[in-house]
């Protein structure tokens, strides 16, 4: 097959995608349908993420490839991975007042939050409370260290 009828073959492809995903996406529906003819994943070294001598993604593959399908759920139509390294880009996290996967009918009113974004915002609201509730949230979020600190403290007095 020639590289001009590989083209012409995967915009046909695409273009029948792009149709059933327009004929069920529409404001009023409560159901959404999302395509997704190909998935590119670039890598500086793209035999890294594949199977030796197979055209199958290994896990380093399959990580990547989940990363970027769920980014492209969260973030909606507009995610591109063009811009930054797959293995360097985060979780897109959904925010508070839009929690769940992004559609033509939510789209417009729903922000996205990374990972980071999410931190800052947690590390506000830890700030902002006082008291019992302040070393409730220290605790849970160093848990690890409490219990090491807890551990390490008896042992001490055991011995």
């Amino acid at each position: 097959m020639s590289g001009s009828s590989y083209r012409k073959l995967f915009d046909e492809w695409k273009t029948s995608f792009g149709d059933v995903e327009d004929e069920f996406n529409y404001d009023k529906s409560t159901f959404g349908v999302l395509t997704i003819p190909s998935l590119a994943i670039h890598s500086r070294n793209p035999q890294s993420l594949l199977v030796p001598g197979k055209p199958l993604l290994n896990r380093k593959g399959h990580s990547y490839a989940a990363k970027w399908l769920w980014n492209r759920l969260i973030a909606g139509p507009n995610y591109n991975i063009s811009t930054i390294a797959l293995s360097a880009d985060t979780y897109y996290c959904p925010s508070i007042g839009c929690p769940y996967f992004r559609t033509v009918q939510n789209f417009k009113q729903c922000t996205i939050v990374t990972e980071e974004e999410w931190k800052k915002q947690n590390v506000a609201v830890i700030v902002n409370k006082k008291g019992k509730e302040a070393r409730q949230e220290i605790i849970r979020s160093n848990l690890v260290g409490v219990i090491l600190a807890i551990l390490g403290l008896s042992s001490l007095s055991v011995m």
